[in-house]
């Protein structure tokens, strides 16, 4: 990815990746303004779009992670080198298309990159063929379209050697083989469509935000009471894009989504809602067309009328609908429950997505109505500045029809309230997304003495315990910040069998799923620990165990840091093996209380047919072997083993697709050792030198 080669070749990490940020805002925001003159909007209501798409709820909101915003960010820029080309007719275009659309599918998330050519594909053929601004023989749009084909084509070349890996990756995660409800899980409520008067309700909606700014939805109110406007054809393309957008987001209420789904049979994707960013995007063209019209002087004063009227009979709707809401939480609050009570058995419990129990989600709905209370209540500031935004910009329309003459003069106001409220609104979104930073810098007792333990060379793996709510001082993939290796991990994209089975120790989130176990569940698994190179615990509480000792505890919030001794060990060499008949059998054994794979290697049958026969049974008892690691890239291992006996040497790093190995300069198999990690037969007693190297398109 461009700018992450770019930026991290000339700036400390994390100046490079907090300027990251930055640029990706600017690339949307430049695209934006960019693509709104290319279709003839005037500076000013490019501008206005702009502003309402980078500092809008979606986006300068952060309803997405970084990540999101940064693939969603070429959108525009696709979109001004898609006009030019449709305008002008230079390849050069195409080549500024092809590159931007590779880029967004190298951004880092693949996902959100398909939704957005998705909707790149739908807008082009809106475009061409049915919004073209004049009339195309059939034969120059078959041509277009043939040289666009091409142009994306090539776009999937440069990227395809990500998009092969990430679907090579995909296909051993829980991601494969899911069922039809998994489309469904973060489908967009219609109750989001509150967040569009007070942007502080989606923080009671999964951070589900459609705010553009008081001023900007008035702009959109009037551009479709406008018939001058209604006529133009940039409104009604982004009047069915959004559109099209909106019915995609509400997934499950949504009829065309639902046939999208089962047409398709593609349920790898989750949270629909994700097509929120364009319904904002759509949002920030049609307040631009309000806005150039009002601009230019010659909006109907029946339509400044009307939008008024529709305006404030909004403003009093959702006044009535937030005292209803509070009457509803505390005085009808055990109907509500009953409400929540059926949403949860309906829609939540025992689908695909959500695996708590039943009791943990009805405690959230016992909890809810006094969280929601503080997010809706009439005496919180931030919606006390919101209803007086909303009076200003009622007052601001309303001087449109007495004072026409100073037209200009109320708009730029309008525009510096806009931003003012939209730079309010985001930061105070961004402030709750981001402000943790300085608690997840800030130092403690635990976090200092895990530092120095891995500068002094003492730290294997750490393994995290926690309850659900309790949070340790590090987290997945926070670790990475310090260097320390996990054997948690927060991604969707982690081994379907890691999960199953490693992940029963509560530190694998996949974003849908974590498990909680009891401490004793992880104590009992202490030999597993012991394999998996945990040098050190971190648990949320107390732990009483002899061979665990106490080194650091953090005070508030409570945590404490475990050195285990006889974690600290990066590879093995296994006398004894047992041959399982499939995963299931060799999970279960593997994941039983006090089972030890450094004795033990557990073996499908399916890998006997890589190795030559060998002994099984419980007499072999391993002797004692040298292995000493000598080189180790992130692609590279080289290793020194000398033993006394045939056997297996084994080390608790993942088995993938990639790796290669020989033993002695000769190649050699790579065994699945307990149907996870990465062992080699050995042949006999004496000396070895073992290396593994990993090439990414090998299919080894």
């Amino acid at each position: 990815y461009l700018p992450n080669l770019f930026l991290l070749g000339l700036l400390p990490f994390r100046a490079a990746y907090s300027y990251m940020n930055l640029l990706h805002w600017f690339i949307a925001g430049w695209g934006t303004y960019a693509y709104a003159r290319q279709m003839k909007l005037e500076s000013m209501a490019a501008f206005v779009a702009a502003l309402v798409f980078v500092f809008g709820g979606a986006y300068g909101g952060a309803y997405y992670n970084m990540t999101s915003l940064k693939t969603i960010c070429w959108f525009p820029v696709a979109l001004f080198f898609l006009e030019r080309y449709l305008d002008v007719g230079k390849k050069r275009f195409l080549l500024g298309l092809a590159l931007v659309i590779g880029q967004s599918l190298v951004a880092g998330y693949l996902q959100m990159a398909v939704l957005t050519w998705l909707i790149f594909v739908a807008y082009l053929f809106l475009r061409i063929f049915l919004f073209s601004e004049n009339p195309v023989p059939v034969a120059k749009k078959t041509l277009t379209l043939a040289a666009l084909t091409v142009t994306a084509l090539s776009a999937l070349l440069i990227a395809l050697p990500q998009i092969y890996l990430t679907f090579q990756l995909a296909m051993i995660s829980n991601r494969a083989g899911l069922e039809e409800g998994y489309a469904y899980v973060g489908s967009m409520s219609p109750i989001v469509f509150g967040t569009l008067i007070i942007p502080k309700l989606s923080l009671i909606m999964r951070g589900n935000n459609l705010y553009a700014g008081s001023f900007a939805l008035f702009l959109v109110i009037f551009s479709f009471c406008s018939p001058d406007i209604r006529k133009s054809k940039f409104f009604r393309l982004w009047s069915v894009m959004a559109l099209l957008a909106l019915l995609l987001a509400l997934g499950r209420w949504s009829p065309l989504y639902i046939a999208l789904i089962k047409l398709t049979k593609f349920y790898a994707f989750r949270f629909p809602a994700k097509f929120i960013g364009f319904i904002c995007f759509g949002i920030a063209m049609l307040s631009a067309a309000g806005f150039q019209n009002l601009w230019q002087g010659s909006p109907a004063q029946a339509a400044v009328k009307k939008a008024l009227q529709i305006y404030l009979a909004i403003m009093a709707g959702f006044a009535g609908l937030m005292v209803f809401g509070n009457l509803l939480l505390t005085a009808g609050r055990d109907f509500a429950m009953k409400l929540g009570e059926f949403y949860v058995m309906r829609f939540v419990y025992a689908k695909p997505g959500h695996t708590h129990s039943l009791e943990a989600y009805l405690e959230r709905v016992r909890s809810y109505p006094d969280y929601a209370l503080q997010y809706i209540s009439l005496n919180d500031p931030v919606n006390i500045w919101m209803v007086a935004m909303f009076c200003f910009c009622a007052v601001l329309a309303a001087l449109f029809l007495w004072k026409k003459r100073l037209s200009k003069l109320l708009l730029c106001v309008g525009v510096c309230f806009l931003a003012l409220d939209l730079y309010a609104a985001s930061y105070l979104d961004i402030q709750l997304d981001l402000a943790s930073y300085g608690e997840t810098s800030a130092s403690s007792p635990v976090l200092n003495r895990l530092i120095m333990e891995r500068a002094a060379g003492r730290v294997g793996r750490v393994y995290g315990f926690s309850s659900a709510g309790l949070r340790l001082p590090i987290i997945p993939s926070q670790n990475m910040l310090y260097r320390i290796e996990d054997i948690g991990v927060y991604t969707p994209l982690v081994s379907k069998r890691y999960s199953e089975s490693i992940g029963l120790l509560g530190n694998v989130n996949d974003s849908n799923t974590q498990q909680f176990p009891s401490l004793d569940f992880g104590l009992q698994r202490l030999p597993l620990l012991d394999f998996l190179n945990v040098s050190h615990i971190l648990s949320t509480e107390a732990v009483a165990h002899s061979g665990l000792s106490l080194v650091a505890q953090n005070n508030r919030p409570s945590s404490y840091l475990y050195e285990n001794p006889d974690g600290f060990q990066p590879a093995f060499f296994v006398g004894q093996a047992e041959v399982v008949g499939d995963w299931e059998s060799l999970r279960s054994r593997l994941m039983s209380p006090g089972f030890d794979p450094r004795k033990i290697l557990l073996l499908e049958k399916e890998e006997l047919k890589k190795i030559q026969s060998f002994n099984q049974g419980i007499s072999v008892t391993t002797m004692p072997a040298s292995l000493r690691l000598q080189k180790r890239r992130a692609d590279f291992e080289e290793w020194q083993i000398e033993v006394l006996q045939a056997g297996f040497f084994v080390v608790p790093e993942t088995f993938y697709v990639g790796w290669s190995a020989t033993v002695n300069g000769q190649p050699a198999p790579i065994l699945k050792a307990d149907g996870l990690f990465r062992a080699i037969r050995i042949g006999g007693p004496g000396s070895y030198k073992i290396q593994f190297r990993y090439n990414p398109f090998s299919k080894e």
